[in-house]
């Protein structure tokens, strides 16, 4: 196999792109504006067309997959979020955080960004969606298009294995993972340290600990949340963890507490993978496949669901080791390499050769 890897440093975007943005046309500088590292994707994939015309290509997220328009080939992307709507969602929480009042330029680039998927979908075979509610929503938006649920697998498929018993010593060690500079694990911290930890019984504050484990730099989101933490004992930023295998055998669950579903689904299954238990927001965990409350999953819908949670975990009523192998057993059925390989060999049979 041949690895090319892509400088995209420094790639400039021109005023012809711009304009043609703001009027709306043509495609390719409507594209070329939203996507900066599309021009040099295409110059790449027009490379490989030529020295196999049935090849099949595929390309991961929206910005790689719009190289594609009006190009000839097999082509298959994978998408995990509707890109529009995720974008509209982050954009109004960065907007209420930095205090911004100008929505114009942003509804917009929404409307240009629907547009756009509708434009890239047209020039695929097949699209696929981590979810089956993704894939209905997108049908409904795109005529003429096909979009297919293929649910995350992860690559590395080794159980870890635990170092201690869950909750020794009745101390609940919590998890949680993701760049506190960036939105989606941000939204989902600022709903832990603001609105879950606020109303904590002391019985229950004072037998857990947050671990957190992201990049942290000097910035806007990630100054809130070390704000938010500082006086919280039981609180520790660890920064960036290029092992996290320590991490998933020592602590007891990680939270994924996001109030919007986009782009932090993965970290569940990471966890079902691993073998720790996953306490989620019925948000963050949208659209997943099999998940059941309490059998493979502790979902909550609001903060309050959360402390009964983990008062139930705390008082012995809830076996987070038979949770933890449920969550393994369902991705071993309905997530692992091996049933996507073979979901995936069934799509591409039906829809690209």
């Amino acid at each position: 196999m041949n690895l090319t890897i892509i400088n995209y440093v420094g790639v400039d975007q021109s005023n012809r792109d711009k304009i043609g943005y703001f009027f709306g046309w043509p495609k390719n500088r409507v594209l070329n504006w939203l996507f900066p590292i599309r021009k040099i994707v295409r110059i790449e994939l027009q490379k490989r067309i030529k020295l196999d015309d049935n090849a099949i290509h595929h390309f991961e997220y929206l910005s790689i997959a719009s190289a594609t328009l009006k190009l000839e080939g097999l082509f298959i992307y994978s998408n995990h979020d509707l890109v529009s709507d995720r974008y509209l969602t982050i954009e109004a929480q960065r907007s209420s955080l930095l205090k911004r009042k100008n929505s114009v330029l942003r509804y917009y680039k929404y409307f240009q960004l629907r547009r756009s998927e509708k434009w890239i979908a047209r020039s695929h075979k097949l699209i696929l969606t981590i979810s089956t509610i993704d894939a209905y929503l997108y049908s409904k938006r795109i005529k003429n298009s096909v979009f297919r649920s293929l649910p995350l697998s992860w690559p590395d498929e080794r159980i870890t294995n635990k170092s201690q018993n869950f909750v020794a010593k009745n101390k609940l060690k919590i998890l949680h993972l993701g760049s506190l500079n960036s939105m989606i694990p941000y939204s989902s911290l600022k709903f832990i340290l603001s609105d879950l930890f606020t109303i904590l019984p002391n019985e229950i504050f004072n037998n857990i600990e947050l671990l957190i484990a992201g990049n942290n730099p000097n910035a806007p989101y990630s100054n809130e949340i070390k704000s938010l933490s500082n006086g919280y004992n039981n609180v520790k930023i660890l920064g960036y963890v290029n092992n996290l295998e320590p991490l998933f055998a020592s602590c007891d669950i990680q939270i994924v507490a996001s109030q919007f579903s986009t782009g932090i689904r993965t970290r569940i299954i990471e966890s079902f993978v691993r073998g720790l238990p996953v306490v989620s927001t019925n948000m963050s965990a949208k659209g997943l496949y099999g998940l059941e409350h309490r059998k493979n999953i502790l979902l909550a819908d609001n903060s309050r669901d959360i402390v009964r949670i983990f008062s139930r975990i705390l008082s012995g009523k809830e076996n987070l080791g038979e949770i933890a192998h449920n969550a393994r057993t369902l991705y071993e059925k309905k997530y692992s390499r091996k049933i996507q390989i073979s979901i995936l060999k069934d799509y591409i049979r039906k829809h690209v050769n």
